[in-house]
């Protein structure tokens, strides 16, 4: 069960990183720990909350798939263990989760991909992140956005993985394993 009975759900998400050879699928919630009923229906900005699942970049494209279907799935059922404002304990949480020695050296050795599924339609949108190479900062590439529905474990994992191939590392990547 989702954490707010009073929100109005319009999109699930979660982000996946390629870090040192592996997958991580973040699992993502509304921002804030606690969810304040004054603040109103509409769906507050997305934030980290957990690592679903970690898996080898080999794994398969069904694989893939399901587990970020469980990660959408579970969107907003547990909250994050950060105060939002508090901005070095968030990331020292983050950085934790993938062994970095912080979010420079996470930021700076990773590729990220964005999935957004939007729960009228039920479209999954699949979303490469440019990382400081077509402009200077780390973003969704927009126009390399792969829409798929219905999504299926294979067809969106197939995406995710059409996905990484055009994300980029940052220029100043510098711990290529």
């Amino acid at each position: 069960m989702r954490r707010s009975q009073h929100t109005n759900y319009k999109r699930w998400d979660a982000n996946i990183y390629e870090y040192k050879k592996q997958y991580f699928i973040l699992q993502m919630c509304q921002q804030g720990k606690e969810l304040d009923p004054a603040h109103g229906v509409e769906q507050l900005v997305s934030d980290f909350c957990a690592v679903s699942k970690k898996l080898p970049v080999d794994s398969s494209a069904e694989v893939i798939g399901h587990a970020t279907l469980k990660a959408l799935d579970d969107f907003d059922v547990i909250g994050h263990s950060f105060d939002e404002y508090d901005i070095p304990a968030r990331n020292k949480v983050i950085s934790s989760w993938f062994g970095a020695r912080g979010m420079g050296s996470l930021e700076k050795n990773c590729r990220v991909v964005q999935i957004i599924q939007d729960i009228a339609t039920g479209v999954v949108s699949v979303k490469p992140f440019d990382n400081h190479n077509r402009n200077n900062w780390n973003g969704p590439m927009e126009d390399k956005v792969i829409k798929i529905s219905p999504a299926t474990a294979v067809s969106l994992g197939e995406a995710i993985q059409a996905a990484f191939l055009v994300a980029t590392y940052h220029p100043e990547r510098k711990d290529p394993v």
